[in-house]
């Protein structure tokens, strides 16, 4: 079986969630930092400073809603669920994680994580997520197998990647299964 890099599991395998529990709202009030390109241990993008970044505001005459994340087959209660909304396709293609609209990280929880983004407008939205249950703030990888759970909207398996248009989802409720591979 073909291993996906991780650029094509964040930014279309198989994330689309929000996380049930106590998770944090973290786009409000922490100003953006900048994002490391990769962690030294793993040669893997860190979520963290992104996914605190400051969420952007709707614009004029946009209604706001709310997108519910609910995230299927989390494995354990260990580490984080780490979520990231796009609302662009480019962005998205290129996991450009500075480009996010929003992003929580979660409590994980073993089974069924949900969380709710407000503020948001209608959509689209492509979501990507990672189970982070070692708390490195990566997706940590043996090789190109990843050793962790991962999901992205609209993917159908764990070696789907859909393009934007296939992972695009409106603002209300959203299921995103996690996949893992060990």
């Amino acid at each position: 079986m073909p291993s996906p890099s991780f650029p094509a599991m964040l930014a279309g395998v198989t994330i689309s969630a929000v996380i049930i529990g106590t998770g944090a709202f973290l786009a409000a009030s922490i100003e953006a930092a900048p994002i490391a390109a990769t962690s030294p241990a793993t040669d893997t993008p860190d979520l963290r400073p992104a996914l605190m970044a400051e969420a952007a505001p709707p614009t004029g005459g946009e209604a706001v809603t709310q997108l519910t994340l609910t995230v299927e087959g989390v494995r354990s209660a260990q580490g984080t669920i780490q979520v990231g909304v796009f609302d662009d396709a480019a962005a998205y293609a290129a996991a450009d994680l500075n480009r996010l609209v929003d992003g929580a990280i979660l409590p994980a929880r073993k089974g069924t994580v949900t969380h709710s983004f407000a503020g948001l407008t209608g959509g689209p939205y492509a979501i990507a997520l990672f189970h982070d249950e070692d708390g490195n703030g990566t997706l940590t990888l043996s090789g190109d197998i990843p050793l962790e759970g991962y999901g992205t909207s609209g993917a159908k398996g764990p070696y789907d990647e859909p393009a934007f248009g296939d992972a695009s989802v409106m603002a209300g409720p959203v299921r995103v299964r996690m996949h893992y591979l060990q």
